[in-house]
């Protein structure tokens, strides 16, 4: 069995906040804050024998888009998401599934 160490972000450490897409997709996670291009966002999955046993907020939030302003990037047993280019506060956090 592989360990791991789930630490939920506290709320004066979290730089994005959720909200109400407004265009029949749901809610999304949006930047709070201006973000610098490869900035750490946050990790969205805890992983164990490739299956996510615990999944964030953020992970729960960010959508996709074929246009992401965002990656996940997978390690041996979780995802986290870093931003690829600077994200303005307000912009939404999404990612490509693909």
């Amino acid at each position: 069995m592989t360990d791991y160490t789930y630490i939920p972000q506290k709320d004066s450490e979290r730089f994005w906040t959720i909200k109400d897409v407004h265009n029949g997709r749901g809610f999304g996670a949006y930047c709070s804050k201006d973000i610098k291009k490869d900035a750490l966002i946050g990790d969205t999955h805890y992983m164990v024998n490739k299956l996510a046993i615990a999944i964030t907020e953020l992970g729960k939030f960010h959508n996709h888009s074929d246009k992401p302003t965002c990656k996940a990037v997978k390690t041996e047993n979780k995802y986290t998401i870093y931003s690829i280019n600077v994200v303005e506060a307000g912009t939404e956090i999404t990612v490509n599934y693909n």
